[in-house]
Order: C-alpha cells, then structure tokens, then sequence
C-alpha cells in the first residue's frame, strides 16, 4: 500500500483492519492509490513472476484468498483445529 499505492507519498494515508470471525482472519488494507483490477493483472502469462504482482500470486499459494476492490485489498485465512 505504501509503495504501489500511495507511491511512497507522506501526505497519504492508508487504513489497516484486522477482523477474527466465524474461524477466520480477515485482513482489510485501503490506500489512497488509483487502485486496480486483480482479473486484468493475472491475464498476463506470466504475471506470478513480475515483482508488482508476487506479492498476491505468493499470499494465494499459501492458501489465502484475496479480493480485491478498487483500493481496498482483503485477505482472509482460516485459524484453529478446522483450518
């Protein structure tokens, strides 16, 4: 959110929530950025290898599931004996 969002700008902020229910973790990360279309991103072949798409293709390996909204980013994991 800081690099690829807000490209490092100071004067912008960026909001982190971290929601525990029903056996998940929810992690909501929005900054000030244009935001961006995870569908457009993994058209592109080779889109796990560029360095500004790792990031989600890795979260998804290990078995997270990403949306993604605009400018809003959520990650959700399971946690405890069911997970």
């Amino acid at each position: 959110a800081v690099e690829h969002g807000n490209q490092f700008d100071e004067s912008k902020c960026i909001h982190i929530q971290v929601i525990s229910a029903n056996g998940k973790l929810t992690f909501i990360v929005e900054d000030q950025g244009e935001g961006f279309v995870l569908q457009v991103l993994e058209q592109a072949p080779d889109h796990h290898l560029r360095v500004r798409n790792r990031g989600i293709y890795l979260i998804r390996e290990f078995g997270f599931d990403v949306k993604v909204k605009g400018q809003r980013v959520e990650v959700q994991m399971p946690y405890g004996a069911n997970s």
